[in-house]
């Protein structure tokens, strides 16, 4: 079964400014931040933006 190509989701243009912000935050502080924690973010972030739009449809 041939993959299913994806099209780019656009994110608005200051999120990704935001994302490395927070990685310079963290690095200031000693922490390491890692995938893990980038993943965590993108994830959390789009599970809100998703509920967001849910209830505007479903209020």
């Amino acid at each position: 079964m041939p993959r299913r190509k994806l099209e780019p989701y656009p994110f608005p243009e200051d999120w990704l400014e935001e994302m490395v912000k927070r990685i310079w935050e963290a690095k200031a502080k000693g922490q390491k931040p890692i995938l893990s924690q980038l993943l965590e973010s993108l994830i959390n972030a789009i599970m809100v933006k998703e509920r967001e739009l849910f209830l505007k449809k479903s209020p």
